[in-house]
């Protein structure tokens, strides 16, 4: 069983102990709680503290009965001093770190009963010997008190991040629970069955040297692990911050040129202004006010489809129909869009042009197949309680049957944010045309980023 190691004193080997003890606290507290000033001093304290309930209780049979409340206590102490989160969660980790702590106890009972037969600790080592241990056993423990803490942090981790909107992030938090799988190294110790501590066999230096060596690396990594999920979590979070950014700087450019191309239409009939004004003035005069009407119908079809689409009070949804007005003509696609509109899109800019852009493309893509006819339709409908985006577009029998999704790309972006603004995802298929219809609830997300207002009730209708 390796050499016998006594536990009496503090160092070395009770410190390693108390290590794995606050390591534990540290790592179920950093699931969901963030440092208010540094990582270190957050898991110093609690080692101190541990160090102090240690030097207290430890040994001292009349008031170890009160080691694990005012451990707990002061657990929480450090948490509400050196941490951010909420006073329920900063319980909730006081109260999982013995949890855990002492599940960790319970399992390691198991497994020296299995080890030693049944005997207890005292017919074993002998009641002289009440602080003495084998060493792998004692590095067992350790591992255990440190594994056992993951499964804690991942459960409070994938409850915190339930609302979660990325799946991305939320699959770090199942990665969480991989360490729990090293409480398995208790095996080890069941190959190893002394009957007594004066049987204990004596192993061979190249036996003690790879077996301490494994438990030294899978003890490193499971102090390491919950700070590698938190960088390759924090390279997820930025990723999907530049993505936002890319998309928002590819927004604002198309917003540009849009705004140069409606200024060149209003170049065009600037000088022809006066002059149809002044005409429409005229046949009013002579009593044909219906002539002046139809010519300032012209006019006002010309003004509000500048950009060659039916425009609405929503930025996104003018720019990405400018954008795919663009993409339909390369395509020699006939792109019409229908918008009705009796309030604000409460939507997240972010989420609504991910959907949109996904439907579009989605129909423009199967439309792009054809050789002829080609077409496609978009018609969306706006009010207080809810948005209705729906597709229309010829295609190809075949390309829809390579899809393994249904038709199209994108498919499960647009059923991921229809289900978080509560709305559903359908299609249909009449002879040689895909119909589809979104529904979401017209509400904002809780990382909404406007809320514009206006109160007319607008329709427009155009097609290229």
């Amino acid at each position: 069983m390796g050499p016998i190691i006594d536990l009496t004193n503090l160092f070395p080997w009770r410190i390693m102990l108390l290590f794995s003890y606050s390591f534990a606290a540290y790592n179920i507290a950093h699931s969901i709680l963030k440092d208010k000033y540094h990582p270190l001093l957050t898991f110093g304290a609690l080692f101190l503290t541990r160090i102090l309930a240690s030097e207290l209780f430890f040994d001292n049979a009349e008031l170890n009965i009160l080691g694990y409340p005012v451990y707990t206590v002061m657990v929480f102490i450090v948490l509400l001093l050196l941490t951010e989160g909420k006073l329920l969660r900063k319980i909730m980790c006081s109260l999982f770190c013995i949890l855990s702590h002492l599940l960790t106890v319970l399992l390691l009972g198991v497994m020296q009963i299995i080890i030693y037969h049944g005997n207890a600790y005292e017919d074993v080592f002998g009641t002289e010997n009440q602080n003495l241990d084998f060493l792998y056993i004692f590095l067992i423990e350790i591992i255990c008190f440190i594994a056992i803490s993951f499964f804690f942090a991942g459960v409070l981790k994938v409850f915190s991040q339930r609302k979660s909107k990325s799946n991305s992030l939320k699959i770090f938090s199942y990665f969480t629970f991989i360490p729990v799988s090293h409480i398995s190294t208790f095996i080890i110790a069941l190959f190893i069955s002394p009957a007594n501590f004066d049987e204990a066999p004596n192993f061979g230096f190249t036996v003690n040297f790879v077996t301490l060596g494994i438990m030294a690396v899978i003890i490193a990594f499971d102090c390491s692990f919950p700070f590698i999920i938190d960088y390759f979590q924090k390279i997820q979070e930025q990723n999907i911050k530049n993505e936002k950014e890319l998309l928002i700087n590819k927004m604002d450019y198309q917003q540009m040129l849009m705004l140069k191309e409606e200024k060149q239409e209003f170049r065009k009939i600037k000088h022809d202004f006066i002059n149809i004004t002044a005409t429409a003035k005229g046949f009013i005069e002579i009593g044909k006010p219906e002539k002046a009407l139809s010519i300032l119908n012209s006019t006002n079809e010309d003004l509000t489809g500048l950009a060659g689409f039916s425009i609405c009070s929503n930025e996104t949804i003018n720019t990405i129909l400018y954008i795919k007005q663009q993409q339909a003509k390369s395509s020699g696609i006939h792109f019409i869009t229908n918008i009705s509109e009796t309030y604000a899109v409460l939507l997240d800019d972010y989420d609504f042009c991910r959907l949109l852009n996904n439907i579009i493309d989605n129909s423009l893509n199967a439309a792009s197949e054809l050789k002829e006819n080609k077409e496609c339709k978009i018609d969306i409908e706006i009010d207080e309680n809810s948005i209705s985006i729906k597709s229309e577009n010829s295609f190809i029998e075949k390309k829809i049957k390579r899809k393994k999704d249904g038709h199209g790309n994108g498919i499960g972006i647009i059923k991921e944010i229809a289900k978080k603004y509560g709305g559903t995802y359908s299609t249909r298929q009449e002879n040689d045309v895909w119909y589809t219809q979104t529904l979401l609830e017209n509400k904002k997300s809780a990382d909404s980023t406007h809320s514009p207002k206006f109160g007319l009730t607008t329709r427009f209708s155009k097609a290229e």
